[in-house]
């Protein structure tokens, strides 16, 4: 026994002479060991690794992290094989809340052995602590699902998380009811998406499709996003490529090299991943300055690996490993000021004159750089309070401000500060879209969709509530008063004017003169206060005469027809929300004549011929017109004019007063002037 402990030293004490050696290099290798190890479980390899460096700050923490992960490890299994999975999960979970862990696979793959225990639970049998972590777990692992596009390991995950959470009210219940319904559309939407690309859509296309996936609240796939910033510029003639490596976008830029080059060497599309890996864990290792040794040996393994990458764009990928570097250092010095560790700051500063070639001792060299600083907390305290717009318009100021190295690498330090204002007016834009979608669907009657489309809102987490609710809630009061409104109304109508007919006889035109018209019935209109078009019903009495004329322009024989005429028209009103609204009218009139009288004046007394006309008098009807308010009463005015479409007689007719079987066509011409009340 004392031999194999003997030995385990001595290996310890070799693998620590190695290292040594490395440690001219930094460690990023064994911090890559380190991660590794933990990633499988081998946490006594981990701590091993760490011991090796007792005096460096960043392994030390780490080790103190390892030891804490693998006592939660270790606690978690005694509950799991005492079957307690609920309790082990609770104990396994606490391992994403550490500082840059996130996400561990050993620990993930004991959850996931967890829920495969519990299946389906009886849910009677389960308290509600019980049922909330169970269900908090499962809107967890479903929410991951989704980010991966795993859409059906998402909608199968959140579908029991519905069944566990049961009719417990809540925060976990509601973002289960939301991820649900987000999986469905986005499972419809996956679909769309997959057909649209084997047809070989244009990049338009898939652009406005990806667009939409924008809408589905709870959906946020990096990798879809990544793909429509590079659509973006690709429509707007840019290179995506140097675009990624002009914003530094390093997992973009593998993405799109990956893309355009699918059959580059595996070893060189291994190490472009490699070098993706390492930028992404130095950005989370950035936070906190005693990993300051560890970043930088990374630093160094990214500098090997930009030879992996095409030629013209090295130079941009060195500028962007130089920038991250100096951008560390000065982070890492200002924390150093921050906890009075002056020697740790001349340190840096050392370091930073190294990396610039120029002496750096002030550590607040620009001018202005109070202000910037000032600037850029203004910038987050708008942001915090939702003013998004004005975040953003002050941002660009600070940009163009950013006048040396200094204010340049703050922005820089800022990033996520951008991106954040970046997210927030992408939602912005996709709120304000289905608003004024919601809002045209209310002008158009089409009230059921506008009522989705407000129900939608309440999913788009845009940064303001209070005005989306505002919104929401006016859109929804506005819908219900509408529809309150939508219906029949009755209306009397009166009106007079003159008529003058088409007269043929024998196909010769005969002169006519003017009669009186007259009308009186009501009306049935079906009115949609949001739709700028009504239907009108109309039914009246009719009374018309005509005078037909020798040369001289007398009248020699008076017709007089009685009857009842019915209408079906559109009224067109745009200015519903007017005090004074015109309107336009048009449609058919069908009139069905009761007496027709005829008189001659060069004759005594008068003739009554009904047969001899048609028992149903087609006509077309157009009139301009106003609406307005006189006290609660609504009135209107039109002037309306009607032309027949066929001859009110039968082809032959004789009125008594001249030659049998002539061939007559008669078309009443009206033009009426009328007034309406809206009784109710």
């Amino acid at each position: 026994m004392r031999i194999l402990y003997l030995l385990f030293i001595l290996s310890l004490t070799n693998l620590k002479a190695v290292s040594q050696e490395r440690l001219d290099n930094w460690q990023w290798a064994e911090w890559e060991q380190t991660a590794k190890h933990l990633e499988s479980g081998e946490f006594n390899s981990a701590i091993a690794i760490c011991k090796l460096y007792p005096r460096n700050q960043g392994f030390t923490e780490r080790l103190k992290q390892i030891q804490n992960l693998k006592q939660l490890y270790s606690e978690g299994e005694q509950q799991q094989k005492s079957g307690h999975y609920l309790e082990a999960i609770a104990i396994y979970k606490k391992h994403r809340s550490l500082s840059g862990v996130g996400s561990l696979t050993v620990f993930e793959k004991k959850i996931d052995e967890c829920v495969a225990k519990m299946g389906t639970p009886n849910v009677a049998r389960l308290k509600t602590l019980e049922r909330q972590v169970f269900s908090a777990e499962l809107l967890f692992r479903a929410q991951r699902k989704l980010d991966q596009q795993n859409s059906l390991g998402a909608l199968k995950d959140f579908t029991q998380a519905k069944t566990v959470i049961g009719n417990i009210s809540g925060n976990i219940k509601t973002q289960i009811e939301r991820g649900l319904a987000a999986t469905n559309e986005f499972i419809a939407w996956e679909r769309q998406y997959q057909l649209a690309k084997k047809n070989s859509i244009s990049r338009e296309q898939e652009r406005d499709l990806l667009v939409e996936l924008g809408y589905i609240p709870m959906v946020k796939i990096p990798a879809l996003n990544r793909r429509l910033a590079t659509l973006i510029e690709e429509i707007e003639g840019k290179n995506s490529i140097e675009e990624a490596v002009r914003n530094c976008e390093i997992e973009r830029l593998v993405e799109n090299l990956a893309s355009v080059q699918p059959s580059a060497n595996p070893e060189i599309a291994s190490q472009r991943q490699q070098f993706k890996s390492i930028y992404n864990k130095i950005d989370t290792l950035r936070i906190n300055r005693r990993n300051d040794s560890t970043i930088f040996s990374g630093y160094k393994s990214l500098s090997n690996l930009v030879k992996v990458f095409p030629i013209e764009i090295q130079s941009g990928i060195e500028r962007c490993i130089y920038e991250g570097r100096l951008a560390a250092l000065k982070a890492f010095r200002e924390q150093a000021l921050t906890e009075n560790d002056r020697s740790a700051v001349i340190l840096y500063n050392k370091a930073i004159t190294k990396e610039t070639g120029k002496e750096d001792t002030n550590v607040s060299r620009c001018e202005g750089i109070e202000t910037f600083n000032a600037a850029l907390a203004k910038v987050s305290d708008l942001l915090s309070k939702c003013n998004v717009k004005e975040a953003q318009q002050l941002w660009i100021e600070v940009e163009k401000v950013a006048d040396c190295d200094e204010k340049r690498l703050l922005l820089k330090t800022h990033g996520d500060l951008r991106t954040k204002i970046n997210e927030r007016m992408n939602v912005e834009r996709r709120y304000n879209i289905v608003l004024n979608e919601a809002k045209k669907a209310i002008v158009d009657g089409k009230y059921s969709d506008a009522k989705a489309k407000y129900n939608r809102l309440r999913d788009i987490d845009i940064c303001d509530a209070t005005r989306k609710e505002a919104d929401v809630k006016k859109g929804l009061d506005e819908l219900r008063t509408l529809e309150g409104k939508q219906g029949i109304s009755v209306e009397l109508v009166v009106g007079a004017g003159a008529n003058k007919p088409l007269y043929k006889v024998n196909s010769d035109s005969r002169p006519m003169n003017y009669g009186v018209t007259f009308g009186a019935g009501f009306q049935f209109a079906y009115v949609n206060p949001a739709s700028p078009a009504d239907l009108v019903l109309g039914v009246e009495y009719l009374n018309t005469n005509y005078y037909s004329a020798d040369n001289s322009g007398y009248s020699i024989e008076k017709f007089t027809v009685n009857g009842v005429s019915g209408s079906l028209a559109i009224k067109v009103n745009p200015f519903k929300k007017r005090n004074i609204r015109p309107y336009f009218k048009i449609g058919f009139e069908g009139t069905v004549p009761v007496s027709n009288q005829y008189k001659a004046y060069s004759s005594i007394g008068g003739l009554g011929n009904n047969d001899q006309m048609k028992k149903f008098l087609p006509s077309v009807i157009g009139a301009p017109g106003v609406e307005f308010k006189v006290g609660k009463t609504y009135l209107f005015l039109e002037i309306m004019g009607s032309l027949g479409v066929q001859s009110i007689f039968e082809r032959n007719q004789n009125n008594g007063s001249g030659p049998a079987n002539r061939e007559v066509d008669a078309r009443f011409r009206r033009g009426t002037v009328r007034v309406g009340v809206k009784l109710f």
